[in-house]
């Protein structure tokens, strides 16, 4: 499958702009990223949402159901295949570069 750049910024529009319908208030999309995942037979479009919130806050049921809901939107775009899709809290992002990094939050450099 040849996937175009302009094809993924579809799917991360697409995931942007539904997956706050399903979530609760208490969870907020900060940032969706939409890359290419090299199969062995096929390549494959890869999601992955970072959001601000509480893991606990997100329904393992509500997430497989917005899979199945979105399922038709990518089909109209040209994906047939599953699209995979991660959901990574900033916090954690945010910690591991801090941790990586060795500074500490809220330091500074010069």
């Amino acid at each position: 499958m040849n996937i175009s750049s302009e094809t993924l910024d579809k799917v991360s529009e697409i995931v942007r702009t539904e997956l706050p319908k399903r979530l609760p208030e208490s969870i907020r999309v900060r940032q969706v990223k939409s890359e290419i995942w090299m199969g062995e037979q096929n390549d494959i479009v890869h999601v992955t949402v970072f959001y601000d919130g509480e893991r606990k806050n997100l329904s393992p049921r509500m997430l497989n159901e917005f899979d199945l809901e979105i399922e038709p939107l990518l089909v109209a775009i040209g994906i047939d295949d599953v699209v995979p899709i991660s959901y990574t809290n900033r916090k954690e992002v945010d910690g591991q570069a801090t941790a990586d990094s060795g500074t500490l939050p809220g330091s500074r450099s010069a």
